[in-house]
């Protein structure tokens, strides 16, 4: 699983997103019949800057014809190289997941692993997620690993088992 420990907006989709145009067949061959087909290679053919000119002034002139909203789909995809990035789009909306882990996210695992296998042992013993209990953890190595989660992740900790973890 996943653990998203910030989320972040960004209007600048430039900087990961590159923009293309097709045809859009069906609004063109209602107003333009047979002459559709003909722009279908001209609209995929614009560049980047091309596309981004359309998409901030809403119209565009290509074939000796003037485009206008949704004579032409926009298509974004991620530019090649976002390595540490797990990317989806669905064409309007972009989603970038950093993959790259750090020593406070490890932590953060651990944490959660730990809370939840104390709650597995509360469900075995038939207890309520509600009722007191004490947890005690000791480690033959108690400056790293778990030991270290659970001092960096008190307060998660603490909370998620309604219980301090003694140490």
């Amino acid at each position: 699983t996943w653990d998203c420990m910030h989320v972040g907006t960004s209007s600048d989709e430039a900087q990961y997103v590159v923009l293309r145009a097709e045809a859009n067949l069906a609004v063109l061959g209602r107003r333009m019949k047979g002459e559709a087909k003909a722009l279908a290679p001209l609209a995929k053919a614009l560049t980047h800057e091309q596309v981004q000119a359309f998409v901030d002034s809403g119209s565009i002139e290509l074939g000796g014809h003037t485009l206008t909203g949704d004579d032409l789909r926009i298509i974004r995809s991620f530019k090649p190289g976002i390595e540490h990035y797990d990317t989806n789009t669905d064409g309007k909306v972009l989603v970038l997941m950093d993959k790259r882990t750090d020593e406070q996210l490890l932590q953060r695992g651990l944490a959660r692993e730990f809370v939840n296998r104390v709650q597995k042992l509360r469900k075995t013993a038939g207890l309520t997620p509600g009722d007191p209990i004490r947890v005690y953890y000791t480690s033959k190595d108690p400056s790293g690993g778990v030991a270290a989660a659970l001092a960096a992740e008190a307060a998660y900790v603490d909370g998620a088992l309604r219980t301090p973890v003694l140490v």
